[in-house]
């Protein structure tokens, strides 16, 4: 059998490695093993309160509220959260997140031309600190104060009816003249069903 030096030399190094830092211990009259079972307990207090496990926790506290989101929109928000800020700060202490970190994962996405995902995840990830705050596991919220340094975003607005006793007979007579240019004349047939009143509907149809 072949002997792995490397393997036995790693071990070597490692075993003095130890018996020095528990000499030391001993010095101080510090417990070893009490210190490695302190030292095991801070780690996994840091991998609480890291930007993901807070987020996930945060995610599970709005899905379990009655009423307050439907599935699809849960499965939006975490996997906006996946795909666009757990890569850099998934291993994060969230109390040692600054602003600027926040702001460059937001212009990142604007860079980009996302400007509607970053105005999104920005208030997701606004709610992860305010809950970060609330819970007493950071002092301050590094996404308050960002929105504004972010690009606005223009709300697109659709035509509707404002006035249905002025624009309804306009309304009806477009919708006459776009039925007979559409293959599929029954949807336009039906709509205007949905804005007259019961005595224009028995009119038409008995037109």
């Amino acid at each position: 059998m072949k002997c792995d030096c490397v393997s036995i030399l790693k071990s070597a190094y490692k075993q003095e490695k130890n018996a020095k830092n528990y000499s030391g211990l001993i010095a101080k009259r510090i417990d070893p093993k009490l210190h490695q079972q302190d030292k095991a307990q801070r780690q996994a207090e840091q991998l609480k309160n890291t930007f993901e496990a807070i987020a996930r926790k945060w995610h599970s506290d709005q899905v379990a509220k009655p009423n307050k989101w439907k599935p699809d929109h849960a499965q939006r928000v975490i996997r906006s959260l996946e795909l666009h800020i757990f890569p850099d700060l998934c291993t994060r202490k969230i109390d040692e997140i600054m602003p600027l970190e926040v702001l460059g994962l937001l212009q990142r996405l604007e860079s980009a031309g996302k400007y509607d995902t970053a105005q999104k995840i920005y208030d997701v990830v606004n709610q992860v600190f305010k809950y970060a705050v609330k819970l007493r596991l950071s002092l301050f919220n590094p996404a308050a104060e960002l929105r504004g340094e972010l690009a606005k975003v223009e709300q697109k607005h659709y035509r509707f009816i404002k006035d249905p006793q002025r624009d309804r007979a306009r309304c009806l007579r477009a919708f006459d003249e776009l039925r007979w240019l559409s293959a599929n004349t029954r949807p336009i047939t039906a709509f205007p069903l949905c804005i007259c009143p019961p005595f224009r509907i028995a009119f038409i149809a008995l037109v």
